[in-house]
């Protein structure tokens, strides 16, 4: 017995040392390969968590937008007394290479009323000079505060051709907005301040609104229950700032009275 031992345990350690010779590079080699893979995931996983946008898109049950949800979780209220907004004296003004464009709207309408047609509307509003949100220092709560310009709704127009070309061929998305960070857009190209309202009816039922054909931005468009722009005019009683709130519940009442 102990010879057959001893035979098995010599041609036991050659089979063990040919397959060492035979595989062990391969396998070094495979496994080298994997760990590098998996390497190269997990750190192009972190970049990408890193380098995504934390924004998130507006949803209503099975229902999703492509609107951007900028703070809050879409349920939690942030309280009328939370938003502070501050309005700047020096209006927004376009770049010079758009300004005709605004001259170009100012014509049109013009030639309209000179026909005896309905000429485009021209009212005031506000542009967003910036958006920040902080935490109340007691119980962590938000606090939205708003910068705000004075503009009207022809700068607007002008600014919305967004893939217009200029003198240089670029366009004005492509010059000023960041996909990544809307936030950083200038205030000419947030200057149409609006509240959108999500009407839900007892019966879990949402209402949505048509855009009438004889607006000049997304004519005859489905949009939300109630989308009320802010006008300087109706929504700033002297110098004080606009009321996002009564803003929502005047579009409520003009839409659903």
């Amino acid at each position: 017995m102990g010879g057959i031992d001893v035979a098995n345990g010599v041609v036991g350690a050659v089979l063990g040392m040919l397959f060492a010779v035979l595989f062990q590079q391969p396998l070094q080699n495979t496994w080298y390969r994997l760990q590098s893979r998996s390497t190269r995931a997990v750190r192009g996983l972190r970049q990408r968590e890193e380098s995504s946008p934390a924004w998130r898109t507006f949803s209503l049950g099975p229902l999703h937008t492509s609107a951007l949800i900028v703070e809050g979780d879409g349920e939690s209220a942030v309280p009328a007394e939370a938003v502070y907004i501050q309005v700047l004296d020096q209006p927004v003004e376009l770049p010079s290479d758009m300004a005709g464009w605004r001259a170009e709207i100012e014509a049109e309408s013009t030639r309209l009323r000179t026909e005896g047609r309905t000429p485009l509307w021209n009212g005031p509003r506000y542009a967003v000079e910036s958006f920040d949100v902080s935490r109340t220092a007691l119980d962590e709560q938000p606090e939205v505060h708003l910068r705000l310009r004075p503009t009207d709704y022809y700068t607007f127009l002008a600014a919305q051709q967004l893939d217009r070309r200029l003198a240089d061929g670029t366009s004005p998305r492509s010059r000023y907005l960041d996909p990544d960070d809307p936030l950083m857009a200038p205030s000419f190209l947030q200057c149409s301040f609006a509240i959108n309202v999500a009407v839900v009816t007892a019966d879990d039922m949402l209402v949505i609104s048509q855009r009438s054909d004889r607006v000049r931005t997304a004519p005859g468009v489905w949009n939300s229950s109630v989308n009320e722009g802010m006008s300087r005019h109706i929504d700033s009683s002297g110098r004080s700032a606009p009321d996002l709130y009564a803003v929502a519940r005047r579009g409520c009442g003009r839409n659903y009275p």
